[in-house]
C-alpha cells in the first residue's frame, strides 16, 4: 500500500511539473532589459542612439493577459539629453491561447509570444526641456531557460527604444 501511495505521489508531482505554463494566474515577472537604440525626438520616423535600461514589473491575471508597469532610463547620444520614464503596461499572452486550442504542443510552457501596449510618460533633462505623455505597442518573446529564469525580447512601439532585450525573472 505504501508503495502504491509514493508512486502516486511521485507520478502527481512528474504531472505537476510537466504542466507548468510560461504564463499562469499569479504569476509576477521582473524583467530588467537593456535598450536597443533609441527614438529620435526632432524627427519622430527615425531612431537614434541610445544606451539605456528598462525595468519591467508584470502580474498574471490571467494566463492570457498580465498587467503591470515599468521604469526607465536612456541617454541620447545624438542630441545629448537624458530620458526617464515610467508607466504602465497590459500584456496579452496571445501564443498560451494558441497552444491551448492547438492540436499539437506549441511549447508554451518555454515559450511566450505577447503583445505589450503601454503607456508612459517621459521627462527629459539636457537639451530638450519638455516632457511628454506617449502610448506604445510592440510584441515581445520569453523563452524560459528553467521554469523561473528566461530571455526577453521585445521590439517595436516600446517604452524608449525600438528593441530591448533582457532577463525574464518569474516569482
Amino acid at each position: 500500500m505504501r508503495k502504491y501511495l509514493l508512486t502516486l505521489l511521485v507520478s502527481l508531482s512528474i504531472l505537476s511539473v510537466l504542466s507548468v505554463k510560461a504564463v499562469e494566474k499569479g504569476d509576477f515577472v521582473i524583467q530588467p532589459s537593456l535598450n536597443l537604440g533609441n527614438y529620435y525626438i526632432n524627427n519622430s520616423s527615425g531612431f537614434g542612439n541610445g544606451l539605456g535600461v528598462t525595468a519591467n514589473f508584470d502580474y498574471a491575471l490571467h494566463e492570457y493577459f498580465s498587467l503591470g508597469a515599468f521604469v526607465g532610463f536612456n541617454h541620447v547620444y545624438n542630441d545629448n539629453y537624458n530620458r526617464v520614464n515610467f508607466g504602465a503596461r497590459g500584456i496579452f499572452h496571445f501564443w498560451q491561447l494558441i497552444d491551448n486550442n492547438a492540436s499539437r504542443d506549441l511549447k508554451s510552457d518555454k515559450v511566450d509570444w505577447y503583445l505589450p501596449l503601454h503607456v508612459g510618460f517621459n521627462f527629459y533633462s539636457g537639451t530638450q526641456k519638455e516632457s511628454l505623455l506617449y502610448p506604445g505597442l510592440g510584441m515581445g518573446l520569453r523563452y524560459y531557460l528553467t521554469p523561473k529564469i528566461g530571455i526577453a525580447f521585445e521590439f517595436g512601439g516600446m517604452e524608449l527604444s525600438p528593441a530591448k532585450i533582457g532577463i525574464a525573472i518569474k516569482l
